[in-house]
Parts: C-alpha cells; sequence; structure tokens
C-alpha cells in the first residue's frame, strides 16, 4: 500500500499542472460581488466578448470578430481578459519569477519596529521583530496576483483623471459629446412616450428578477451534492505534515540567522 501519494506529478514541460484560474476562483474570490475582488474593483465584472478562434478580446457591443469575422463570440467579463492575457501568460513563461508547476507557495512577512531610548548614561535601542508565515496555493496566489494588477489599474486611472485624460475610463471627449451633443451637430435624442414605457416596464422585470440571480447555483456542467477541489482535501494530513512542516523548518532558519547577526544567544 502506498501511504502518503503526493496529489499529482509535476511536469514543467507542460506549464500548469491545474488551471489555477478554475470556476470556484472565478465566481467566488474575483466576480462575487460581496465577497469577491468585484466588491473591492467592481469594474472586473464590465461585460467583454471573446473570440475563442482568435484568444481576442472586445468591447461587449461587437458583434464578430474583427481578425477572422466570427460571429460566435462568447461572453466574458473584464476580470477573464486581465487573468487570460496578461497574468497567466506572464506566469506560464516564467517572467514573475514564479513556477506553474508548482502548486503551492511559501511567503515570508517580517514587521520590523525599532525603539530607541535616550539616557544620561547613554542610548538604549531595542528592535523587534515580528515573523509571519503564509502557504498558499496556486490559484490562492493568482487571486492575489490579479489584486495587485488591480491597484496598478487603478492608480494609472487616477493619473488619466488627474491629467485630463480620461474620466471613469471614457475619453473626455466622449463625455463632451453627450453632454453637449449639440456642439458635435448632433441634437440629443429624447424617448417617445412608447419606449418610456417600455423602459419602465424593462426595470420593473429587472427588479424582479434580480432576486432570483442571487440565488447561487453550482458551477459544474453536471450537477453534483460534492466534488472533491483539485487542491489537497486532506488538510490535517497532508497540509500539517508536509508544507507547514517545511514551512517552520524554513523559517527556524531565518530566526537563527538573525539572533545571530543582532548577537543573542
Amino acid at each position: 500500500e502506498e501511504h502518503r501519494k503526493p496529489a499529482a506529478e509535476l511536469d514543467t514541460s507542460t506549464g500548469f499542472v491545474l488551471n489555477p484560474y478554475d470556476d470556484y476562483v472565478r465566481e467566488n474570490l474575483i466576480l462575487d460581488p460581496e465577497n469577491g475582488l468585484a466588491s473591492i474593483y467592481p469594474w472586473l465584472r464590465i461585460d467583454r466578448k471573446y473570440c475563442p478562434k482568435c484568444k481576442k478580446y472586445y468591447s461587449f457591443n461587437t458583434l464578430k470578430c474583427g481578425k477572422c469575422g466570427s460571429t460566435k463570440l462568447k461572453n466574458k467579463k473584464y476580470a477573464d481578459q486581465i487573468v487570460e492575457t496578461e497574468i497567466i501568460p506572464a506566469w506560464r513563461d516564467h517572467k514573475t519569477g514564479l513556477s506553474p508547476a508548482n502548486l503551492y507557495y511559501m511567503f515570508l512577512d517580517f514587521d520590523i519596529t525599532r525603539l530607541g531610548t535616550w539616557l544620561r548614561v547613554g542610548e538604549l535601542e531595542d528592535i523587534t521583530f515580528y515573523t509571519r508565515i503564509f502557504v498558499l496555493s496556486q490559484n490562492a496566489l493568482l487571486v492575489k496576483i490579479l489584486e495587485l494588477k488591480c491597484r496598478d489599474l487603478e492608480l494609472e486611472r487616477y493619473i488619466d483623471e488627474m491629467l485630463g485624460i480620461k474620466f471613469e475610463d471614457r475619453d473626455i471627449t466622449e463625455l463632451v459629446k453627450e453632454e453637449f451633443p449639440g456642439l458635435f451637430g448632433k441634437t440629443k435624442e429624447e424617448l417617445t412616450g412608447f419606449q418610456n414605457y417600455m423602459k419602465g416596464l424593462r426595470d420593473t422585470v429587472n427588479s424582479y428578477t434580480s432576486f432570483f440571480k442571487k440565488i447561487k447555483l453550482p458551477k459544474s456542467k453536471t450537477f453534483m451534492f460534492f466534488k472533491a477541489g483539485p487542491y489537497e482535501t486532506d488538510l490535517k494530513e497532508r497540509i500539517t505534515k508536509h508544507y507547514l512542516k517545511y514551512a517552520a523548518t524554513q523559517m527556524n532558519g531565518i530566526k537563527n540567522f538573525i539572533k545571530r547577526k543582532m548577537g543573542v544567544v
């Protein structure tokens, strides 16, 4: 009988052993408007169109692919575009310094405080190291990388707004055209009575259907009461006795190094 069999065999030639952008991460940790990244960055849920053949993303009102002319475009989100066109390719090509063949990663966090006291006889200095260690699975790390990317995009958008280039991810010229259509030779269209009625009807229907959209159903293609995930399920056996044990060994080595440099026996 084979004890403590690994979950998967690593093969660096094929890139990722498991796709870190799985359905659970996408729906619950990223696109969930209440608990996911979308609660902080709502623009991650912006609708996009995707051509599976050319692997190109377009705006939501696009009817056909600009490269191959295909009209069979899939509905996606802006988060899908960032992950699939920027994060995953850079990770697969080792441009981020991370290996796609590793399912788990270890991170060390050091919080250093320095306290100095002046006395008549001299100066006292007390330095305290607060150390923390984290073990993240590959799919959880993808969410953190996406969060860093979102921060960069927010900063770029803020700079563009300060310079007057864009406002809320839209060109200033487009906003001026909407606000003052007469300046550009177009009159602002007004809704007729029937159009106002249809608009009110759509708003009423959407208010009733929004409740059912909040009901979360299983994301798998076939309904199942239980479905094991691609990562570890036996946490007590494998996580604590393998990953955390190795992490503790690394932490002890760093702790002893700091103590030697500080002259602490």
